[in-house]
């Protein structure tokens, strides 16, 4: 596991530890090894393929490029940073964890239920292979910003 630790700013940004994973394969084959041909498969017998989806959530995410970076941006408000886990592939980063509200208590009740609670995961195709692993993670006003350093293509070189 590698992280990226910065001191926080003049500003208020949080700089954090965050757990990231850098895994050496392409992520498209990461899953093809993981994943069943289908779901009975993975039980012994054979069923019809069927696409079970998990209860997850998707956060939304910019990303954008520099000539030497990438940056996601991930809208995290109400997460505790401590709650998040990245993977970097060689083509895809995996932003995960959990967003924990409080109910309304036994005696409450929802007359409006719009904010995404539990599990999240968040799958960004990288535009650009990049460098080791991140360069920087902040978390500031409920928005994760991870930046990623792209390898040196030019000059054949990099850590891809």
């Amino acid at each position: 596991m590698a992280s990226a630790r910065r001191p926080p700013s003049s500003r208020g940004k949080r700089a954090l530890t965050l757990r990231c994973q850098r895994v050496r394969r392409g992520y498209a084959f990461v899953l093809a090894e993981r994943l069943p041909r289908s779901f009975g498969e993975a039980w012994g017998r054979p069923t019809p393929a069927t696409v079970i989806a998990l209860p997850r959530w998707r956060p939304r995410a910019d990303v954008t490029e520099t000539a030497g970076s990438i940056v996601i941006t991930v809208e995290l408000a109400g997460v505790d940073p401590d709650d998040v886990e990245a993977v970097l592939y060689e083509d895809a980063l995996v932003v995960s964890g959990r967003r924990h509200l409080p109910g309304p208590g036994p005696a409450g009740v929802y007359h409006a239920a719009e904010i995404n609670h539990g599990w999240f995961r968040l799958e960004v195709g990288l535009p650009s292979p990049v460098a080791t692993g991140l360069s920087d993670a902040r978390y500031d006003r409920g928005l994760l910003r991870l930046t990623l350093t792209k390898a040196d293509t030019a000059g054949g070189g990099g850590g891809h």
